[in-house]
């Protein structure tokens, strides 16, 4: 399993081996994406009127820049070309089930009927978002989130704003 972010009092603080991590809050409401981040002696707030990861993203960027000289984060990469058509239930079957971030946290990978899509809540949460297929085979994406998920034998990855988690499988769906 890849290393975990930890989370506390609404702020992130992904995994690092420096003495003085990386510690945010992003989030996004009505139309409208915010992040403020501090490294160390340094801090970087991201006001932005597109509620897409873009303005994480960005923010990231400039901290690794003023931080460590370079960024791998900004530009963004081109997002995966998607599929553009509806899959069948059938189709995404394999992807269907229960994937665990953390002992506390659980993420259940359903058939969106409504979309033709992959749909991912957090469990106990009333919110979802479809996921798209790209063109490579066992890829999704979340446009609005920037976000990436990838399956393969141990669980999915989730790559989102320059990192990447690893979340093994903890169960198959129940057919009923």
């Amino acid at each position: 399993a890849g290393p975990h972010i930890a989370f506390g009092m609404n702020w992130f603080v992904p995994p690092s081996e420096e003495d003085a991590p990386l510690v945010y809050h992003n989030g996004q409401t009505n139309g409208f994406h915010g992040f403020l981040g501090i490294h160390g002696d340094f801090g970087v707030v991201v006001l932005s009127n597109c509620a897409d990861m873009s303005g994480t993203m960005l923010a990231r960027g400039i901290l690794d820049m003023v931080v460590n000289g370079e960024s791998k984060r900004w530009p963004p990469q081109a997002a995966p070309k998607l599929r553009g058509s509806r899959s069948k239930a059938a189709e995404l079957s394999p992807y269907l089930g229960s994937y665990a971030l953390n002992a506390n946290t659980e993420f259940v990978v359903s058939y969106s009927r409504l979309f033709g899509t992959l749909a991912v809540q957090a469990r106990g949460s009333w919110a979802w978002l479809p996921w798209y297929a790209a063109e490579e085979e066992g890829v999704f994406c979340q446009p609005r989130a920037g976000a990436k998920l990838r399956f393969d034998e141990t669980g999915l990855v989730l790559e989102q704003s320059g990192q990447r988690l690893v979340l093994p499988r903890v169960a198959q769906p129940v057919c009923g």
